[in-house]
């Protein structure tokens, strides 16, 4: 559910952009400036978790980052029991977070958009999205 509160003050002219986690191990900024992608490329090197990196869709200015292992993944136990992401995972959303405070970014809403499909051990699906603002100058 998403709320939605008309102000009688219009909010500033801002920026947005959005941030996906996709799959089990794909990090998505969708209208992002440019210093913004360099600055997480070089912050999931820095982690050791960066596996390679490419335009998802250009012409929407959607870049996609692939991080190594499945971060997202969701397993299913026999038992059926659910295994959630670890505290590394945490510990890189935090950072991220961070970082995007560093860029004048401001965490607006997090949405949980699940798209879930499941193969005989893991759930995969987006597992939200974070939509930032940054107000214009």
């Amino acid at each position: 559910m998403m709320i939605f509160h008309k102000q009688n003050i219009p909010a500033p002219c801002s920026d947005w952009i959005s941030i996906s986690f996709n799959e089990y191990n794909k990090l998505r900024l969708i209208g992002a400036p440019t210093e913004l992608i360099q600055a997480f490329r070089a912050f999931l090197k820095g982690e050791g978790c960066l596996r390679s990196e490419s335009w998802k869709e250009k012409a929407r200015n959607a870049y996609e980052f692939r991080l190594n292992g499945s971060p997202w993944a969701i397993s299913v136990s026999w038992s059926g029991i659910f295994k959630t992401p670890d505290m590394s995972t945490r510990s890189i959303m935090l950072k991220a977070l961070k970082l995007l405070e560093r860029y004048g970014w401001n965490l607006y809403g997090s949405v949980d958009q699940n798209t879930r499909v499941r193969n005989s051990r893991n759930v995969y699906g987006t597992m939200h999205s974070w939509y930032c603002m940054k107000k214009r100058d």
